[in-house]
């Protein structure tokens, strides 16, 4: 609950509250998802590889092996085509619960995380 004081005013600390609690709920998290998929799909082609993860952890500075690449990747991979599409994408960030939303995955599309 937000307070308002005597004279009807609500205080500035609620206020913020008030303003992201309002923002959580209008949240695009699928939108967001896909704005994070395209981040690594460097190449425009629909799918994140090792070669384009390798890239991009080489642009910021971290170093992985090509063994550590590809479990990421396999780890995501859903069809078996040692790639990641924004539907694999989603469902790993999901299934991580980066995003807390236990069940939001569900309610997205209940295939993707089987």
């Amino acid at each position: 609950d937000y307070g308002l004081d005597d004279k009807g005013k609500i205080e500035f600390d609620d206020f913020l509250r008030f303003v992201i609690d309002r923002q959580g709920e209008s949240r695009d998290i699928k939108e967001e998802l896909a704005q994070g998929f395209k981040m690594f799909d460097v190449d425009d082609t629909g799918k994140i590889t090792t070669q384009t993860l390798r890239k991009i952890c080489q642009e910021i500075g971290e170093s992985f092996t090509d063994q550590e690449l590809r479990d990421m990747i396999n780890e995501a991979d859903q069809d078996g085509d040692n790639a990641v599409d924004v539907d694999e994408f989603t469902a790993i960030m999901l299934k991580t619960n980066l995003f807390n939303m236990p069940d939001l995955a569900d309610q997205l599309n209940p295939t993707l995380m089987k």
